[in-house]
């Protein structure tokens, strides 16, 4: 049999099947043990570096590798290789010489994590989420590489089974009834869908959303306005950050923070001050959150007399009692 037939128990050479780590089927072939139980897209730790460098048959790449590997190379391992985002997918293209055994690979590369999707809307046919598909071109001498989950996702066939389990998050539920403001962009505005679902025209929501284009992807635009007609949501602010066509008020906004820093600040710091609403933030942490919580705090300053730290402090306490709420990723 070509070794990639065989089980793992047989194949790696140099490692003791009991070291190696638990999540690795022993009686499993190897392609279904790279594909589905270890990440070979994730950072490369050290202790993977020291083991490629043992690996490689020219002297120059071993050395290279010792080197990043150590703590004199710290720095050039983040520069090089950490800010990149190159994988060992990117390190065997780069190391040519680097003939790596499937048990080192296995005792060294990371388990495969769950991917974690935020939950748009359940109803009595199942549950409803979105997903970006993404290329990552992480490297010049490698091909581009699909996103290892929402290529997945892409593949299956309609009437395909699909394994889940949830993880709760029971900070990240509308408060109803009441006031809200939700704020997300790109597939960070799925779980407002079903926000709106169980919100009534009593409540008040302002809705701000972010997208690339509008032609393109203002996700459940049709859904949002049935809502807006409704009267489920009160306010609807869009961003689009490529686009540069002019809403209804005359104004233009890239990101929802522009939105805050907007003409529509005053009201929406008036919500969260005397109207006591709660804000929920959903999409990346380093850009949109980030930047929703700096244009917050410069909202209150503005728009409040406050100072910078009682700004903070503000928002700081809304998050403590679960007014301000998060659903980020990085």
């Amino acid at each position: 049999k070509q070794w990639y037939q065989r089980r793992v128990r047989a194949v790696v050479e140099g490692v003791k099947p009991r070291l190696l780590p638990k999540h690795i089927l022993l009686e499993c072939t190897p392609w279904y043990a790279l594909k589905y139980t270890v990440d070979i897209h994730s950072l490369p730790k050290k202790a993977l570096l020291k083991y490629l460098a043992e690996c490689c048959e020219e002297q120059k790449e071993g050395d290279v590798l010792q080197y990043l590997a150590s703590k004199e190379g710290s720095s050039d391992l983040n520069e090089l290789i950490y800010s990149r985002g190159l994988s060992l997918l990117e390190l065997l293209t780069i190391f040519p010489s680097c003939h790596p055994g499937l048990g080192g690979l296995l005792q060294f590369l990371p388990r495969l994590n769950p991917r974690y999707y935020s939950v748009s809307r359940i109803t009595q046919q199942g549950l409803k989420f979105v997903f970006n598909l993404i290329t990552n071109t992480r490297h010049p001498a490698t091909p581009p590489l699909p996103g290892v989950c929402s290529s997945w996702l892409n593949s299956l066939l309609p009437g395909a089974t699909l394994y889940t389990y949830r993880r709760k998050n029971d900070s990240f539920i509308p408060h109803l009834p009441g006031r809200m403001i939700l704020i997300g962009a790109g597939t960070g505005v799925s779980p407002f869908l079903g926000f709106l679902d169980a919100a009534s025209t009593s409540d008040h929501v302002t809705l701000i959303t972010g997208n690339r284009y509008r032609a393109l992807d203002s996700l459940y635009e049709r859904e949002f306005r049935e809502h807006l007609s409704s009267g489920k949501l009160s306010v609807w602010h869009r961003a689009f950050s490529r686009d540069e066509v002019r809403e209804e008020g005359g104004e233009s906004w890239r990101y929802v923070q522009d939105v805050i820093r907007g003409s529509p600040g005053p009201e929406l710091v008036k919500e969260i001050t005397e109207n006591v609403a709660s804000v929920f933030v959903c999409g990346d942490a380093k850009g949109l959150a980030a930047g929703v919580w700096e244009a917050l705090i410069e909202g209150l300053e503005l728009h409040t007399g406050r100072s910078r730290e009682e700004s903070e402090w503000y928002l700081k306490e809304m998050r403590t009692v679960k007014r301000y709420c998060e659903n980020i990723w990085s």
